[in-house]
């Protein structure tokens, strides 16, 4: 299980962009933190009866869900720089941490517990150029989940390779009818 490595943002319905704008943000993520964010967000425990689904680590933030069954599906929780306006369920130390959608009292308890016990670790990097939002490919390098990024090709290629054997299957059949019932 690892993290996604510096992408620029979500893909799909979990794109939570909170507060100003990521071209007036003065602190960035610096590569090399990957291990120390899944530490934070819980990445091989239960957060408050909730499991990680996915995290994105953007240039300014960390975008990350939770699959809960007390919340009714997914919870958005994005960790930027404690001096970043907007909305903020929490602070601590090091980061402002918003919310979105129906987040339990137990998740939100657990990740201030665990990014309290590991942010001291943590370190922000002033920007040394523009710090533009642009989207994230299509198909994520190292998702956080069950499967591991080298294997995302393996869905797409069973389903080929399933037809593939369907469609020889089915001229193997008509051309051994043929064959059997002779020429015509």
């Amino acid at each position: 299980m690892r993290l996604l490595a510096h992408t620029r943002s979500l893909a799909g319905a979990s794109v939570l962009l909170v507060g100003a704008s990521a071209s007036a943000q003065t602190h960035v993520i610096p590569p090399g933190q990957e291990r120390l964010v899944g530490e934070m967000l819980g990445r091989s425990a239960s957060m408050g009866g909730c499991r990680l689904a996915r995290a994105d680590i953007q240039p300014t933030q960390i975008a990350a869900t939770y699959e809960c069954a007390d919340a009714g599906g997914g919870v958005s929780v994005v960790l930027r720089h404690p001096s970043t306006e907007g909305a903020a369920v929490f602070r601590t130390a090091r980061f402002a941490v918003a919310v979105q959608g129906d987040a339990p009292g137990p998740l939100l308890d657990q990740l201030r517990r665990t990014i309290g016990e590991h942010e001291a670790a943590w370190r922000w990097a002033e920007p040394q150029g523009p710090v533009e939002a642009t989207p994230a490919p299509e198909a994520p390098r190292e998702p956080v989940g069950d499967r591991p990024a080298a294997l995302w090709w393996l869905p797409p290629a069973a389903s080929c390779t399933a037809m593939f054997l369907v469609i020889v299957a089915s001229s193997a059949r008509r051309h051994g009818r043929t064959r059997a019932e002779g020429p015509r």
